[in-house]
């Protein structure tokens, strides 16, 4: 029973800590003036705000809360889109349309 009372006899454990979630590749955070965006191919899909709020586009639908500050929303944002990394946020109707096609295939297109 000494091995109870005395910590020179008692084995320390390691708890094994879990890794911290990474964002997904195709986002990225820039910083812009007084927020933080969340980029996703190249459209503005969040931001994070330095007094704590955050807003999230997410398959037609905007979430939005408050944390305790800007690292906390982050993380809840990095989080949450680590849990959905497999998904895109915006459907193909909600991205913009494509470019206008060249001019010689519209003509060609056209005389048939």
């Amino acid at each position: 029973m000494e091995w109870q009372t005395n910590p020179l006899l008692r084995e320390e454990i390691e708890a094994p800590r879990r890794a911290r979630p990474v964002i997904p590749m195709l986002y990225r955070w820039c910083p812009c003036v007084g927020m933080t965006m969340l980029m996703w191919k190249g459209q503005a899909v969040g931001a994070v705000y330095p007094d704590g709020r955050y807003w999230l586009k997410w398959r037609r639908r905007q979430y939005a809360g408050t944390a305790a500050s800007a690292a906390q929303a982050r993380r809840f944002m990095t989080r949450w889109l680590s849990a959905r990394r497999h998904a895109a946020p915006l459907l193909d109707e909600d991205l913009p349309p494509p470019a206008l096609m060249p001019l010689d295939t519209f003509l060609r297109e056209y005389d048939h």
